[in-house]
């Protein structure tokens, strides 16, 4: 298990890394949209949330706001 908890991180984990709400992850979800996860079943509410570690670091790499200053360094 201890490897696949390197694999897979729950929704507070993504918080903890990107500053990103529990509750803002989850409307995400809920519309769709946001970075890829994945949902263990369960039965109701005990269903589990999961995103690969890989695949939340790409998603929250890809949504860079840019600045003057860093268009600046671009050119």
């Amino acid at each position: 298990m201890s490897n696949l908890r390197k694999l897979y991180i729950t929704p507070k984990e993504a918080h903890e890394i990107s500053g990103i709400s529990e509750g803002t992850l989850a409307n995400l979800r809920c519309q769709r949209r946001g970075p890829k996860y994945y949902k263990r079943p369960g039965i109701g509410r005990r269903s589990s949330i999961y995103y690969r570690l890989d695949e939340f670091t790409v998603w929250l790499e890809s949504q860079p706001v840019l600045t003057r200053d860093s268009i600046k360094l671009v050119m």
